[in-house]
């Protein structure tokens, strides 16, 4: 499971791009971009540039470079097998 305290971390260090599964998919995302920021901001409660809580659980916002560069949000205690943060 990845932990808001890696992801503030891997924040520190700028942009970083790393992989985890999600449902059953790879994923590879990109986090604390600008538009991941932006995101971050406007739905629920921002605890880093790419974390926030809404309802009780905590998401990644992340950009997905599988899925046409799109920005998601990935809950984050269903990611697993995270590797390169």
């Amino acid at each position: 499971m990845l932990s808001k305290t890696k992801v503030k971390n891997a924040e520190s260090r700028g942009a970083p791009i790393f992989s985890f599964n999600y449902k059953g998919k790879r994923r590879n995302v990109q986090i604390n971009t600008q538009a991941v920021r932006d995101q971050s901001r406007c739905w629920g409660t921002p605890i880093s540039n790419s974390v926030v809580r809404h309802n009780g659980h905590l998401y990644l916002t992340a950009i997905d470079h599988n899925d046409n560069r799109q920005v998601k949000r990935f809950r984050m205690d269903k990611i697993t097998k995270v590797e390169g943060i």
